[in-house]
C-alpha cells in the first residue's frame, strides 16, 4: 500500500507508431528546414483510435551564420485525415522553442489538448507548421541508406505537398498518454478488509450441536 500515492499520480507514455525503433538517430545526416519545405509532414498509419502526442527531434544550426540575430521559433504539428492538404483533425499546442548556439538537437513533444480520435488502419498525415522566427531550425530524418532499412514502411516523408519517393521519413514517435483508473486503486483497502473479515470468519471454530454458539 506504500506505492498507492505514487501509482495514483502516475501517467504512462503508450507510444503506438514510430519511424525508428532504436531511439534516436546516431549520426543525424542533416535536417529539413520547415519552412523552406513546407507544406512539410508525414504519413501513418496508427493502431491505436487516438493520438494524443507525436514527438518529433528538432535540430538548430548556426554555425555558419554565428552573428545571426537570435530568434525564438514557434513550432505546431496539425493532424491531417489522408494527405497534407486533408482536413485538420487536431491542432497542437504550439512549442517555443530557443536557440542554444552553435547548434543543439533534442526531442520535443506536441501534445494536442484533447486526444484526436483516429480510425485504426487508415493513413493520417501530421503536418510540421512553423509559426515564426527564422528558418534555421528542421526536422530530423531516418534515411534507409543510413540505417540499413527502412523501419517504418508504413508511411513516408511529405516535402512542399510531395511525398518523397523513396521511403525517407522524419524521425518521429506518436502515441498517448494513459492515467491509471483510480477507482480500482480506491477499491483495493476495501477488498483487502473484506478478505480479511472472511478470513476470520472462517478460521472461527463452529459450535458444538450440544452447547448454544
Amino acid at each position: 500500500m506504500a506505492a498507492l500515492p505514487s501509482a495514483l499520480g502516475q501517467v504512462i507514455t503508450v507510444y503506438d507508431q514510430m519511424s525508428y525503433p532504436g531511439g534516436l538517430v546516431a549520426d543525424v545526416p542533416g535536417i529539413f528546414p520547415i519552412q523552406t519545405n513546407a507544406p512539410l509532414g508525414q504519413t501513418f498509419v496508427p493502431n491505436l483510435a487516438q493520438v494524443g502526442f507525436v514527438e518529433l527531434y528538432l535540430s538548430t544550426w548556426r554555425g555558419q551564420f554565428p552573428d545571426l540575430h537570435v530568434e525564438t521559433q514557434r513550432v505546431s504539428v496539425a493532424l491531417r485525415e489522408g494527405s497534407i492538404s486533408g482536413t485538420i483533425l487536431g491542432e497542437s499546442d504550439t512549442v517555443t522553442i530557443n536557440y542554444n548556439p552553435p547548434w543543439s538537437a533534442f526531442v520535443e513533444r506536441f501534445g494536442f489538448p484533447q486526444p484526436v480520435t483516429v480510425t485504426p488502419g487508415q493513413t493520417y498525415v501530421f503536418e510540421v507548421c512553423h509559426e515564426g522566427g527564422d528558418d534555421l531550425i528542421g526536422l530530423a530524418f531516418v534515411c534507409p541508406h543510413l540505417v540499413g532499412q527502412d523501419y517504418y514502411p508504413r508511411g513516408t516523408y511529405i516535402q512542399q505537398g510531395q511525398l518523397w519517393p523513396s521511403g525517407l521519413d522524419i524521425w518521429f514517435r506518436e502515441g498517448v498518454l494513459v492515467v491509471p483508473e483510480p477507482r480500482a486503486w480506491a477499491l483495493m483497502p476495501l477488498a483487502a478488509a473484506a478478505l480479511l473479515v472472511v478470513k476470520r470468519r472462517w478460521r472461527r471454530p463452529c459450535p458444538r450441536p450440544d452447547r448454544p454458539a
